[in-house]
Order: structure tokens, then sequence, then C-alpha cells
């Protein structure tokens, strides 16, 4: 009787082993859906900014002598006032008689509910910007353009 005792006893052990495996192992998909559901849930409250986008020229000044373009673009500004786009770019491509002007601006404010706060703000439209473009010569008589071909009236002084 003592010999089928032994393989009660080492039986019990192996299905309390495999059981115990089992649990673990349920344990461990547990704790994998919560991570994934706890990092989806991250992710979503994680700040967002806005993609950058191509300003539309407002205003441009210069004078003909200069090789400096004054461009105003609309950016845009937080409820507290402070900029929220910066400058991702400002390019002048030249030739002999134009000049292409374009503006890309970059959102430097996060906020942390994209769907609510991207409604609240205006990407472009709210806060207008001054942007100095260097020029390689002098602007003189050459006529400028935006980025989508449209030319630009240059206020000359």
């Amino acid at each position: 009787m003592a010999v089928f005792m032994r393989h009660d006893q080492q039986d019990r052990e192996v299905v309390t082993g495999v059981l115990g495996d089992m649990r673990s192992s349920r344990t461990g998909t547990r704790q994998a859906l919560i991570a994934t559901a706890l990092a989806l849930l991250l992710a979503a409250c994680a700040e967002y900014r806005q993609p950058d986008f191509v300003a539309t020229i407002h205003q441009l000044r210069a004078s003909p002598e200069s090789k400096t373009l004054i461009v105003t673009v609309f950016g845009d500004a937080g409820k507290d006032g402070k900029l929220c786009t910066a400058v991702a770019s400002a390019k002048a491509d030249e030739s002999p008689d134009r000049i292409d002007v374009k503006i890309v601006l970059r959102d430097v404010c996060p906020v942390t509910l994209a769907f609510w706060e991207s409604r609240n703000r205006g990407f472009g439209t709210t806060t207008p910007q001054d942007i100095e473009v260097v020029l390689q010569r002098p602007l003189g008589d050459r006529e400028v353009f935006d980025a989508e071909g449209s030319r630009v009236n240059v206020e000359r002084g």
C-alpha cells in the first residue's frame, strides 16, 4: 500500500504542477490584456500635435533694393495667447523674373485630447506671424508667388 500512496502522491504533484501552470498561463494572458488596454488608453491621452502645414501668405512687405521679405502668415495661439506655431521652414526659390515663397508652420503646443482641442484651435487661421525670408539678391521688380503658384501682392516701400 505504501507503493500506491507514493504513486498517488506523485500523481497529485504532477496534477498540481499542471494546474499551477494553467493558472499561471491564464494569469499571464490576463496581465497581457490589461497591459495592452492600459497602453491603448495612454496612447489615446498622449500629447498630440497637428501635422506641419503650409501657411497662407496674408501680406508681404519689402523694399525693391532689399534682400529681406517680411511675410505675414496666420499661425495659431492657445487660449492663453501663447503662440502655438513656429516656422518649420521658410524657403524662397528665386529666378530672374520671379520668387516662389513657401512657409511651413509647425504646431508647438501639444494638446491632450486631440478630438476636443483641435476643434478649439484654428491651425493657421487665428494669429498673424511675421517671418523674415532672406533672398540671394534684391527683390527688384520680380513678382512673388506663394506655394500654390498664386501671385502675391508685395507692399513695396
